[in-house]
């Protein structure tokens, strides 16, 4: 038994042999590359700007700690040429 579907994207009739198959699709074989390829684009463009996201934060956190190291020392060469640190 043959059933016959549309391609949700494009309209094209299908005709698939198996129902279990038939339930899931949803997309031509054409359609259906281009729709995974969107999908696999959105899902790394997402990916991408997290992975921004995170580096900017780390990178703020590295330029607050070298400041900090920076400050610190400069209070130590302060108190060495005070003579209130050995």
């Amino acid at each position: 038994m043959t059933l016959k579907k549309q391609c949700m994207r494009c309209g094209k009739g299908m005709e698939i042999e198996d129902w279990y198959a038939f339930i899931r699709t949803k997309y031509c074989p054409v359609c259906a590359e281009d729709v995974k390829r969107e999908k696999n684009r959105d899902r790394m463009r997402e990916v991408r700007r997290l992975s921004r996201e995170k580096h900017a934060l780390e990178h703020e956190l590295c330029k607050r700690q070298r400041d900090e190291i920076e400050r610190l020392r400069a209070e130590i060469v302060h108190l060495r040429e005070c003579g209130g640190y050995v």
